[in-house]
């Protein structure tokens, strides 16, 4: 019988937490008729949109580092790179591409256009163009972490995971207290199955920033000890996460998938239920408890979860085969 089940890791970009509340990864865990479990592992576009307040905080206006300098070239750069910025803090970033490139046309060595007009990119999903533009914001200075970070993201996105890597490494170098980047960095890892690295990551985010969000980190690392078989850590990383914040549901779900996995699914069912409880559109936490009810023989019961997490998903394939499952197991 193929079951599926599915555990959560929640991401946040510092500085950010409003912009990426709904970032997840998704691990679909596929339990084979030989009783092997495959991992795969997707995520969405939305997690990426990480440093935009840091990314205000650091920009200068072409022609500020020069007082005496009072071309008109210059005032008409400054006209347009304010008018890009306002554009880009209302997240209208196709106006904001188009001042910047007004700015680079007139000052082609200014790096914070390009670094932003990369940003810009990256938030409208063309990482390609993205990162077209923090090359080049990288070549005008090279000491910049911000453009490597941003760089490293949409490289990521286009599942070029090794040199997202070395960006987010070179980021850490330039400055080491950069939690964007360890956070990033544990993603790539993830994605490159090299969870032990995962780890140390997730635990380098916590030291530096142990009050901005380390619920979420706390989860994602429960997440790579459950990935390497190391369920103990992982109970003990969501209990921490539950004690934090006891209404964050993905540590529920998480924490019932452990208790899932060592077969203990009358805990692992109160878990579900308070997932649901505090989320009542958890989809796959319906699709867990579910899970774990068919493993208790209970199928009529197993069957209203499955329905329920297809109702919420209607698109999602693996639900629905597990309804099948159910529905056959009732019917017998």
């Amino acid at each position: 019988m193929r079951n599926i089940s599915y555990i959560y890791l929640h991401f946040l970009g510092r500085h950010v937490i409003a912009y990426l509340a709904a970032t997840i990864f998704r691990l679909e865990n596929v339990i084979g008729n030989n009783g092997g479990q495959i991992f795969k592992s997707t995520m969405t576009q939305q997690t990426f949109k990480t440093l935009f307040l840091i990314l205000i905080s650091t920009a200068s206006l072409p022609g500020q580092t020069s007082s005496t300098d009072s071309s008109q070239a210059t005032k008409e750069a400054m006209h347009w790179f304010k008018k890009a910025m306002t554009a880009f803090d209302s997240a209208k970033y196709k106006e904001a591409i188009n001042y910047f490139q007004k700015v680079t046309k007139l000052f082609p060595g200014d790096p914070d256009a390009y670094q932003y007009m990369g940003t810009a990119y990256l938030l409208s999903g063309l990482n390609k163009e993205a990162i077209d533009n923090l090359n080049k914001a990288i070549a005008i200075n090279p000491k910049n972490d911000t453009s490597y970070l941003n760089r490293g993201t949409a490289e990521e996105i286009l599942g070029l995971y090794k040199e997202a890597l070395i960006d987010f490494t070179n980021t850490i170098k330039l400055n080491p207290k950069n939690t964007n980047a360890y956070f990033n960095r544990a993603q790539t890892n993830w994605l490159l199955n090299k969870f032990q690295e995962s780890i140390d990551d997730y635990t380098k985010v916590i030291e530096l920033d142990s009050n901005y969000y380390q619920v979420a980190t706390i989860n994602c690392r429960g997440a790579a000890y459950f990935k390497l078989g190391r369920f103990n850590e992982a109970l003990q990383d969501y209990n921490k996460a539950i004690k934090l914040d006891p209404k964050y549901a993905m540590a529920y779900n998480n924490r019932g998938m452990v208790k899932k996995h060592l077969k203990k699914y009358i805990e692992a069912i109160k878990d579900f239920d308070t997932a649901i409880e505090l989320n009542p559109k958890f989809a796959d936490a319906y699709n867990n408890r579910g899970l774990s009810k068919l493993n208790s023989n209970n199928y009529n019961d197993a069957v209203l979860d499955f329905q329920a997490a297809v109702n919420l998903d209607t698109e999602n394939k693996l639900f629905k085969d597990n309804l099948k499952i159910a529905l056959e197991k009732a019917s017998k």
